[in-house]
């Protein structure tokens, strides 16, 4: 009004444009708001670095996992530690089985919308479809023990890592939406983690003189780690 008044024009005639202006800045305000992460500058720059934390992630893993070996070829021996490698790489084939690109696909779909609720629905179908496939993979693990005929220790460590394929199965599908916002660094924290507590279980229980069974089940805590996490 004031401003009307010192340049001679009614208020009236200026006040419209005020409310366009602000109802201007409130619409810009609700699109930065609902920009999505992928669409936000400085995106790539985002990705680069969260894949750089991956690798990192990854190899920080590896050389966690390194540590245990001599311990476990000292506690369990050769032929023990042959059935030890046996299963977790049964298990290693199962959990890479059971995905079938449903992780990139579930990202990719993710990222293709910005609504709620498919967002919800595509979680939920990616879940159960994952829950499925690993369910029918780790009997498909115990099944393969059984025909080869393992013993029934071994069977048990089997059906212990069948449990962990289960765990780690769901925690994969759940790091979806995280690799959509592209928090990479919390999917290899979560990974790393779960190297961590596995080794960490390892060793405590070497110390401890367990054997083959106990071993295997270290498995369990390392994936529940990782799914609490994500």
């Amino acid at each position: 009004g004031a401003g009307a008044a010192r340049v001679g024009l009614p208020e009236h005639q200026v006040q419209p444009h005020v409310h366009g202006r602000t109802l201007h800045v409130r619409h810009a305000a609700r699109v930065e708001q609902g920009t999505d992460v992928l669409d936000a500058q400085g995106a790539g720059h985002t990705a680069v670095r969260g894949s750089a934390l991956r690798s990192a992630g990854y190899v920080a893993g590896v050389s966690l996992s390194l540590l245990s070996v001599p311990l476990l070829i000292r506690h369990l021996g050769n032929a023990e530690w042959g059935v030890y490698v046996t299963i977790t790489a049964l298990v290693a084939i199962v959990t890479g089985v059971s995905d079938l690109g449903l992780t990139l696909v579930g990202v990719r779909e993710w990222a293709a919308t910005s609504n709620a609720r498919r967002r919800r629905d595509l979680m939920a179908d990616l879940l159960g479809a994952r829950l499925t496939l690993a369910c029918g993979g780790a009997v498909a693990a115990i099944g393969f023990a059984f025909a080869a005929g393992y013993s029934s220790h071994q069977l048990q460590g089997t059906a212990l890592a069948a449990i962990a394929v289960v765990a780690i199965g769901c925690q994969q599908a759940l790091t979806v939406p995280l690799a959509g916002r592209l928090r990479q660094g919390w999917i290899a924290g979560a990974d790393l983690l779960r190297q961590a507590v596995q080794v960490a279980c390892i060793v405590a229980l070497i110390a401890a003189g367990a054997g083959l069974v106990p071993l295997l089940g270290a498995l369990i805590p390392a994936a529940l780690a990782a799914l609490v996490v994500t």
